[in-house]
């Protein structure tokens, strides 16, 4: 019988199939020749609706109807009598256990059951649910195996991603805060799936070119992708797929046409060899981005693409909510402050208070980690602006740098063209651009984000202007900047009612106190004049004492910098001197270095000596010109070959009164000076004329009289006008550490003072500066024209008696041990008194006095004049480091001795006094 014939009943393309195949060539041969229990199941199963098939004899020939078919998928052509076994040789090993027990007359039932197979020449999970029953003849005997099946895995993976999406949602709805959103999310997706990392990136522009991952999940071990990232890199169909909402999936970026070779450092940077890409397009527009990536190919499923659209959906749904609750808290909290500071300006007249309270409340309002309020007024140089106020940080914090500056940052604010606002203000073009900083003053807060408003009065007028900062970027967002203007607008209202009131109580206060006053003054006018002068007295004495300290603080700080220094060279080099296995060249050098320390140090007692007018001069009267111009070669060379060096001198000479040693060193020292100005290159004028005015200066009339004018002009920079008040200052300087002491110009400045006159200066930036010298002019005709001769000094004392005056212990056992060295007999009194006492008991003993100045009792000048009075051929030579007494008689007639001094100079000056 024909198989057309057996299967009559049945219809469909398998039942087709079955009628089509050459069962001749194969085992069971002709249908024919079949069982009865085969022909009769076959004719059943062809015309049932479910999926079944029937696995025939010993080697389970493979029978199925339309539906079976439809699971079979590319299998189907080979499928029609093929053993089970070759049939699913991909499921055998999980499935041939159900068999044997089928075969052996036990069914076996099954839902959902997982099986991996082999599906379009990749492997793929599936599920099933199916019977398998043992099929029997008419004698009962078991003659294979009948299977009904169904494919349950759409339905069961639907079922797990629902069961996903409900933990997930549980998981979501609790957080509030968008980057735990993104992170549980991706978490509960990247273990879900077994992937490699797993990410929520937030799209940063419209042109779907940066985004951001706050948040992302990787595997144990692999880095984390979060941060800035250029779609670019990975690809334009990337890029493109994104504009459009289009999932991207790629199974291997090596192989894929989309991901070129230009993109395999990009991939590999994340190390990522697959991955899905699904965009989320909100009213048309690219918001978001969550992909699922691996290290190694994979092929991903419609499921899993399902799945991560699914999460992606939820997570920004839970993240816009997250951000709307926190706005709507932040809304509150900002109105709440608002409405808190607005009530306390309503009642707040005291002006520190108010600006305090705005300032706090901004700092509140945007979350910056510190505020200020600058009032919009410039400083003398009409440059910097005045801090007010400080909130969150300590306002010590802003000592540390100047006051901002009117720069393109600042000047938009003070200007009241409006709020300013930086995510990032070291990127800004306004910034850095100014000297000297070029950015912000070492030592300044940390300042990333940036938001500034102006404070503009009801007439217009800009008050000042808030200021915030954090060391973060892109803190600060348009909520912010809204508030900011609302509390700038209360600030203004209430500052502006405060003045107003301020204003009125002054007027107020004024018109009371001045009835108050007028009334006192009619009762007590004498009085109050006469008070009024006392407390005037005692206040200008208070300022003149507090300028004193400030300037003897300032002296002895710099005396006790200069003074260290030379004191360590001669502490070491006595040190050394102590060494036993000193070599005669080094103690001589450590000998030398000593003694040129002491005279460094004696100068500086010398020039200290005369800017405090406190030297002995030994004033001459000699003429102008000549001594400037015999100082002409000295002070080219001092000059250098770069500075021309241009002497002027009247025709008529000029003459002053005044010691000339001290006269020159003040040409020299401000010579140096305007040598040093020029920097190597111009001209030094020095000028000598006569003039009936010394002209006036702040705090200074002009003074009439006859005058010599020595001035020393230069070609240089000029000084600076913060700079030529402190210019005579001990010790200050604005030239670089070690080249100069800022004694110079000081000693300039107390010759002058001392000699009876005036020093002025003026300079111009960019010009250079003059030093203009007024010494009263002197009589020439008392011009001592006799030659000065020059002594030998006696090497030794020959026996002279020397009566030593010292009341300091030390300095007098060394001036004795010094003379007796030297070849003097020596006696040592302790006062005046006790030497007037010597002198008495032995006049005709002593070839010599040699005393001290500053004394207990009587000083050397009145016990010289008492010598002289008593015993009129005994010599006197008196010594001082220091001595109002001597400045004051600078006429006295005594041979004086500088301290410190050489042991040369005290030999000379006994010898020469002995010898007179």
């Amino acid at each position: 019988m024909m198989a057309e014939q057996l299967f009559s009943p049945a219809t469909g393309a398998i039942a087709d199939r079955i009628r089509a195949y050459q069962w001749d060539a194969h085992p069971l041969g002709e249908p024919s020749t079949w069982p009865a229990a085969l022909k009769v199941t076959l004719a059943t199963m062809l015309n049932s609706p479910e999926a079944m098939f029937i696995a025939w004899g010993p080697d389970l020939f493979a029978f199925f109807n339309d539906a079976y078919g439809d699971i079979l998928g590319d299998r189907v052509d080979t499928a029609i009598g093929r053993p089970f076994a070759e049939l699913w040789a991909d499921v055998w090993d999980d499935i041939a256990p159900i068999v044997d027990k089928a075969l052996a007359g036990e069914p076996s039932r099954f839902a959902d059951r997982p099986l991996t197979m082999v599906r379009g020449g990749e492997l793929e999970e599936t599920w099933w649910s199916f019977s398998y029953s043992p099929l029997r003849d008419e004698t009962g005997s078991i003659v294979g195996m009948l299977c009904v099946t169904s494919e349950t895995t759409e339905r069961f993976l639907g079922d797990q991603r629902q069961e996903f999406r409900s933990r997930l949602d549980e998981a979501l709805r609790s957080l509030d805060d968008p980057r735990a959103i993104k992170g549980v999310a991706n978490a509960m997706l990247g273990e879900h799936l077994q992937a490699d990392g797993v990410g929520y990136a937030d799209a940063l522009d419209d042109r779907c070119e940066r985004t951001l991952i706050e948040q992302d999940w990787t595997a144990p071990g692999l880095p984390s992708v979060a941060g800035f990232h250029v779609l670019e890199d990975y690809g334009v169909e990337t890029r493109a797929s994104l504009k459009t909402g289009r999932v991207v999936r790629i199974d291997d970026v090596a192989v894929h046409p989309d991901t070129g070779p230009e993109t395999g450092n990009a991939f590999g940077r994340i190390n990522t060899r697959a991955y899905v890409n699904i965009p989320l397009l909100k009213d048309g527009r690219f918001v978001a981005l969550q992909y699922v990536l691996s290290t190694k190919p994979r092929r991903w499923t419609d499921h899993e693409v399902t799945l991560a659209g699914e999460v992606a959906e939820r997570t920004w749904a839970a993240v816009e909510r997250a951000r709307a609750e926190a706005s709507m808290r932040e809304d509150r909290r900002s109105l709440a402050t608002l409405n808190s500071a607005a009530a306390s300006l309503a009642g707040e007249l005291n002006l520190d208070n108010l600006v305090q309270t705005v300032t706090d409340a901004g700092v509140a309002l945007t979350g910056a980690q510190f505020g200020s309020f600058f009032s919009n007024s410039l400083d003398a140089q009409g440059d910097l602006y005045m801090l007010y106020t400080l909130s969150g940080v300590d306002p010590s914090e802003f000592d540390k740098f100047p006051m901002p500056r009117n720069t393109a940052v600042f000047a938009p604010t003070f200007g009241g063209e409006g709020v300013v606002r930086s995510g990032d203000i070291l990127k800004d073009k306004r910034y850095g651009n100014n000297t000297p900083n070029r950015g912000m003053p070492h030592g300044h807060l940390p300042v990333r984000s940036y938001l500034a408003a102006p404070v503009i009065s009801r007439s217009g007028d800009v008050i000042g202007g808030l200021f915030f900062g954090h060391p973060e970027t892109d803190r600060f967002d348009a909520q912010h900047e809204a508030s900011i203007v609302a509390i700038a607008a209360q600030a203004a209202i209430a500052i502006d009612n405060s003045r107003l009131f301020a204003a009125a109580q002054r007027d107020l206060d004024e018109r009371r106190a001045a009835e108050a006053r007028l009334q006192e003054l009619n009762e007590t006018l004498e009085h109050r004049i006469a008070q009024a002068m006392i407390e005037r007295r005692e206040v200008e004495e208070a300022l003149r004492q507090s300028q004193k300290l400030e300037a003897i603080g300032q002296l002895t700080g710099g005396v006790a910098h200069d003074f260290n220094n030379l004191l360590t060279i001669i502490q070491s080099s006595a040190d050394l001197l102590k060494r036993s296995d000193l070599t005669e060249d080094r103690r001589q050098r450590y000998i030398g270095a000593i003694s040129e320390t002491t005279q460094r140090a004696a100068k500086i007692t010398g020039q200290l000596l005369a800017f405090a007018r406190r030297q002995a001069l030994r004033p001459e009267t000699f003429e102008v010109s000549q001594s400037v111009a015999l100082l002409g070669e000295i002070l080219r060379t001092l000059a250098g070959s770069g500075i021309e060096v241009v002497i002027r001198a009247p025709d008529d000479a000029a003459y002053i009164h005044a010691d000339p040693s001290q006269f020159d060193t003040a040409i020299v020292n401000m010579a140096v000076n305007a040598r040093d100005a020029m920097d190597g290159a111009g001209t030094l004028t020095i000028t000598v004329a006569t003039t009936t005015r010394i002209p006036a200066e702040a705090g200074t009339p002009a003074i009439s009289g006859k005058f010599v004018e020595i001035s020393v002009a230069d070609t240089g920079d000029g000084i600076a006008a913060s700079d030529i008040a402190r210019i005579f200052e001990p010790f200050f300087t604005t030239k670089d550490v070690g080249k100069g002491t800022g004694l110079g110009l000081s000693q300039v400045f107390g010759f002058t003072k001392q000699s009876g006159g005036e020093v002025r200066v003026s300079s111009t930036p960019g010009a250079g500066s003059i030093f203009t010298l007024y010494l009263p002019q002197a009589d020439g005709s008392k011009v001592d024209d006799a030659p000065k001769i020059e002594h030998v000094s006696l090497a030794e004392g020959h026996g002279s008696s020397v009566l030593v005056v010292e009341d300091n212990e030390d300095v007098g056992a060394f001036a004795s041990i010094t003379l007796q060295e030297l070849g003097y007999r020596t006696t040592w009194a302790v006062n005046a008194d006790e030497a007037l006492a010597l002198l008495a008991e032995q006049p005709n003993d002593f070839d010599i006095v040699f005393s001290d100045v500053v004394m207990p009792g009587m000083n050397g000048i009145d016990l010289g004049r008492e010598i002289k009075r008593l015993y009129p051929r005994m010599p006197v030579v008196l010594a001082s480091g220091y001595s109002d007494v001597l400045a004051e008689n600078g006429g006295h007639e005594f041979e004086l001795l500088h301290k410190p001094y050489s042991v040369e100079q005290l030999a000379r000056i006994l010898s020469l006094a002995v010898a007179a």
